[in-house]
C-alpha cells in the first residue's frame, strides 16, 4: 500500500461519508488511550 494510495481512500471516505470517517477515527483514538491508560496503571502497581 502506497501513501498516495491511502490518501485517495481518505478523500474518497471523507466525501462519502465524513462522518463516518471521524467516528471511526475518534473510536481508534478512544481505544489508543484506553490501553495507554491501561498500561500506566499496570505499570504503577508494580
Amino acid at each position: 500500500m502506497t501513501h498516495t494510495y491511502l490518501l485517495m481512500v481518505f478523500k474518497v471516505l471523507f466525501t462519502v461519508r465524513p462522518s463516518l470517517l471521524f467516528a471511526w477515527i475518534s473510536s481508534d483514538l478512544l481505544d489508543r488511550v484506553k490501553d495507554e491508560g491501561k498500561a500506566k496503571i499496570h505499570l504503577q502497581q508494580f
